[in-house]
């Protein structure tokens, strides 16, 4: 009985070690669009924005809220090229488009929101936290193997098209007998490639594609199969080199001025003296000043993208159908964060000696660009067309990301042989 276990365990390593790597090729040669795009937000779901009245419960939202209400975007579209010469030569190309942002609503405006003003104060000041980064990228990608280790490297030539750093808005809340105003003012600086007014017109081209405006940075990768049904790998993406730059800024200047008699008592179901309800009433003025022309940079604005130092793993304990894998990223940016994965994937009937299998079914929890997601992705894999599928509950909240707070969709198309 030992006997025949030991030999089944041996069989099953052995089907193991056929394609022990962490994303092994599908095919020789290789085509591909791919695009993905996450919109998230920390409280309501993606079918309350259907209902003919959005109900807002502050007092709950205050209780289940730790770090305010968070609205999170992410966009990758990309197209790549690839050749795959067994495991001693593999050479990519690859070209895209990519976006990050986050828009932050404090604390401690949704408990003021909630409570009123508890603590006796006659304003509360809270903030509002704003950033985003968007560029299209170009580069290649070299990856080889030596026995049981893989090592890769790819530069990259990245154009920053808009940046808005790390910017703190300042919203004031005063109440009084009469009332509350709450008064917004907010100044934020947005770094572009272009003037704002060629957006109107004809946008110079060779303007966009200035090369002093290009940033460089490199990416180094390494794995390792430490046992027929483990690898591991780890590494440093994004390594700056030089700088992207921005020439244009633009100043937004923004106000909101909202005055209510009543409307928070009315809210806490509070009355007046004489036993009736109080009524309400508002008065609101707003203003966004958006110049006609942005400035010119004699010194422009760098821009980095965000460096990744990242561990990944897969383990196949039942040979090449079925893996869990995860990974980590530590992520170098303002602010820092982490990114990780944890995943389960089956991987039925193969389609090539390189790797890849006709039907692929994978299960993904983790956080990403500041959202935690819950994915489930398909792969059709025919060999020389593939098409993969992806669909994701996601949410800066995580209890939020399991009840459709955002969502989240991904395409892509493989054609080679």
């Amino acid at each position: 009985m030992m006997k025949k276990l030991f030999c089944l365990i041996l069989l099953v390593c052995g089907l193991s070690a056929l394609h022990a790597e962490l994303n092994p090729p599908h095919r020789y040669f290789e085509l591909g669009v791919d695009v993905e795009a996450a919109v998230a937000n920390s409280w309501f779901s993606v079918t309350d924005f259907f209902q003919e009245t959005l109900v807002v419960d502050f007092t709950k939202m205050s209780q289940q809220l730790n770090n305010g209400l968070g609205v999170n975007f992410d966009l990758n579209v990309g197209v790549n090229m690839d050749i795959n010469v067994g495991s001693i030569f593999r050479l990519g190309v690859f070209g895209g488009l990519s976006g990050t942002g986050q828009f932050n609503l404090s604390q401690g405006i949704i408990d003021f929101l909630a409570e009123g003003n508890a603590s006796g104060d006659h304003s509360i000041e809270a903030g509002v936290v704003v950033d985003s980064l968007l560029y299209a990228e170009a580069g290649a990608s070299f990856q080889t193997f030596v026995k049981n280790l893989g090592i890769s490297f790819s530069p990259v030539v990245f154009l920053p098209v808009v940046y808005i750093p790390r910017t703190e808005m300042t919203a004031m809340v005063v109440p009084s007998e009469d009332g509350t105003r709450i008064d917004v003012r907010a100044d934020a600086a947005v770094y572009s490639i272009l003037d704002i007014e060629q957006f109107e017109s004809a946008i110079n081209v060779n303007e966009m594609l200035d090369i002093n405006t290009m940033g460089l940075d490199i990416s180094l990768g390494a794995e390792y199969a430490l046992f027929p049904f483990l690898d591991i790998g780890a590494s440093v993406r994004n390594i700056p080199i030089i700088p992207g730059r921005l020439k244009y800024k633009t100043d937004i200047t923004a106000s909101f001025e909202y005055t209510t008699e009543g409307m928070f008592d009315s809210m806490l179901g509070k009355d007046d003296e004489s036993g009736e309800e109080k009524k309400t009433s508002d008065e609101s003025s707003d203003a966004i000043r958006l110049p006609e022309k942005s400035q010119y940079l004699e010194d422009p604005q760098t821009v980095r993208r965000p460096t990744y130092i990242g561990l990944s793993a897969s383990y196949r304990p039942f040979g090449e159908w079925f893996n869990v894998r995860g990974g980590i990223d530590f992520v170098i940016n303002t602010p820092f964060y982490v990114n990780f994965n944890l995943g389960a994937g089956f991987h039925l009937l193969r389609m090539s000696r390189l790797g890849g299998h006709l039907f692929n079914f994978t299960l993904d929890t983790g956080y990403q660009q500041r959202m935690w997601t819950q994915r489930v992705g398909l792969v059709l894999n025919l060999r020389a067309f593939e098409l993969d599928l992806s669909v994701s509950s996601c949410s800066g909240n995580f209890l939020r990301s399991f009840m459709g707070a955002g969502l989240g969709v991904g395409v892509g198309v493989r054609l080679g042989f």
